[in-house]
């Protein structure tokens, strides 16, 4: 194995069936990288945290409990026409959820506004920066845990142009 440090599946609530088939693929997955010493990660929709069965009371805090120690983290896509406030917000919403489950998984903003920069003159490479810093400065300030941000997966930088 040893064929990469990290793997994750791509848009995993795209058809895919939510519950107990997604749970333990996603279990399978992460176990297989694992034992070749990498972490897993997941990745959904835009804004979309967990493909839990329809009706489960747990909702996606049971989502992730039953993901066990498999899956290492979450890489966050978001809407691109979401303000950095709006971002934040919704940041904050599963930090804080991770954080209280004891921070066992790690969440990455990870796509964010790389579909308007290919359509559009704006936004441009730094201001996709300064919302990859800015996300990666938001912390849980709703539940007050030491959950944080692991990075951002469009390549950002410090406001030193330094990698972030």
């Amino acid at each position: 194995m040893n064929a990469a440090d990290e793997y994750a599946v791509w848009e995993w609530d795209s058809h895919n069936i939510p519950g107990s088939p997604t749970i333990d693929a996603l279990k399978h997955f992460g176990q297989r990288a694992h034992e070749g010493g990498a972490s897993f990660w997941t990745h959904f929709f835009p804004g979309h945290t967990s493909w839990l069965a329809d009706g489960d009371p747990r909702g996606r805090y049971g989502f992730w409990s039953d993901l066990g120690a498999d899956v290492d983290g979450l890489q966050y896509q978001t809407v691109p026409t979401w303000t950095i406030g709006e971002t934040q917000a919704r940041l904050v919403d599963t930090l804080s959820q991770f954080g209280s489950q004891g921070n066992q998984y790690k969440l990455r903003f990870f796509e964010d506004q790389a579909s308007l920069q290919f359509t559009h003159d704006h936004p441009d490479e730094d201001d996709a920066a300064l919302r990859g810093y800015l996300a990666c400065c938001t912390i849980d300030n709703v539940k007050q845990t030491d959950a944080k941000v692991w990075g951002y997966g469009n390549g950002g930088r410090m406001p030193d142009g330094s990698p972030l």
